[in-house]
């Protein structure tokens, strides 16, 4: 009989195995499993080890006088320095398996392994790694690791970096999920979120998802079908469906880990700071003009350049830096069943009342009445 050992194994245990039987099951020899095992599947004598992970066995002897797992005749004809089989154990390894067989909601596959021996990162040492960048910034542990990915999975003109992209379980189905910001975005209950993502490719265009994403409906992919900027971010369809829909398609353990952050958009018709709109608590957004390329153009985002805004200092995405503030930054070109397309923005124009920013096919700064259906790619944060 085979069981998970409670707590670590030291040498008086071995010594004295009545000190912990009490606890136990009768007659067995009991092992120990690294944590990352444990929370694998367990069915009776069964478990899974993924493939390329580090099994560590600590094995104790449970003798009790119910016990019929261990033949004592043999242990009390022993004696000092002899030897004798007393229980037998067998293992049967599985070929290699994903995370995603296991039905993980978001992992990656370790690019390092010195520090960290498993084959793939799973979410929680994801959420863990974020909360680590959340408290300690750059002077985290996990920094390098992540920033590396970071740079790594930058996308140049529609080609992805070598990197390996994260992986997310959505209604399903596992899309890629680039990191796009480390300790960039704000926390609404306070302090910098560790690890800010989004979709790499764009999930949803024309009210459809991607044939990659599962294919069907996803109802709506304009910001306002009415054809109305007003309101703006806040009040517009998508951000309803974002916050509705597409989180629905996310398993409960992802929507757990996800953080609510603050945003900042441009609304219609000013530059002030008064046409800097105010989000709390934004689960899935969709990226702000300044976000993506860096700065702001006339007539389109004035207001998303503003500083001394109590709570708000504009930034660039780390993954998207490096244009320059040109009106083209090819690392923002995403496609849609491998074929550049137009995606949405949350930022309002400046200068009507109809328009939404968007990125063209070929990373150019665009709008569009908000009636379109362009492509969507969410964000979120942990």
């Amino acid at each position: 009989s085979l069981y998970p050992a409670t707590g670590e194994l030291e040498e008086d245990d071995l010594k004295d195995p009545d000190a912990t039987s009490a606890s136990k099951p009768a007659g067995a020899v009991d092992f120990s499993l690294d944590d990352i095992l444990l929370e694998k599947s367990f069915a009776a004598d069964k478990f899974t080890i993924p493939a390329g992970d580090t099994l560590s066995l600590g094995y104790r002897l449970n003798l009790q006088e119910t016990s019929t797992a261990l033949d004592y005749d043999k242990l009390s004809t022993l004696s000092e320095g002899t030897s004798a089989s007393i229980a037998s154990i067998s293992y049967c390894f599985a070929a290699d398996a994903l995370p995603s067989d296991w039905g993980e909601p978001l992992w990656v596959e370790n690019p390092d392994r010195s520090a960290n021996p498993a084959k793939y990162l799973l979410l929680r040492d994801i959420k863990e790694a974020a909360d680590d960048l959340s408290a300690n910034g750059v002077s985290s542990a996990y920094y390098g690791l992540y920033k590396n990915l970071l740079d790594g999975q930058a996308i140049n003109d529609g080609n992805f970096g070598a990197s390996p992209y994260f992986q997310l379980k959505v209604d399903g189905v596992y899309r890629p999920l680039q990191l796009i910001g480390i300790c960039q975005d704000t926390k609404t209950a306070g302090g910098k979120a560790g690890l800010t993502f989004q979709m790499r490719d764009i999930y949803a265009l024309n009210n459809m998802r991607s044939d990659a994403a599962g294919g069907g409906a996803l109802n709506y992919t304009h910001m306002n079908s009415s054809g109305t900027n007003l309101g703006g971010w806040s009040s517009s369809a998508m951000r309803t469906t974002l916050r509705s829909v597409f989180w629905s398609y996310l398993p409960s353990e992802m929507q757990a880990a996800i953080v609510g952050v603050d945003k900042h958009q441009q609304l219609p018709s000013g530059a002030t700071a008064s046409y800097l709109q105010k989000a709390r608590g934004e689960t899935i957004w969709l990226p702000s003009m300044y976000e993506i390329f860096g700065t702001a153009f006339v007539s389109y985002n004035e207001a998303e350049a503003l500083t001394g805004v109590s709570g708000y200092t504009p930034f660039q995405y780390q993954a998207y830096q490096g244009n320059g503030g040109s009106t083209t930054n090819v690392k923002a070109v995403k496609t849609y069943d491998g074929l550049p397309k137009p995606w949405w923005l949350r930022s309002t124009i400046q200068y009507d009342t109809i328009r939404f920013c968007l990125v063209y096919s070929n990373g150019y700064r665009n709008e569009y009445s908000a009636s379109n259906t362009f492509g969507v790619a969410p964000c979120f944060a942990l």
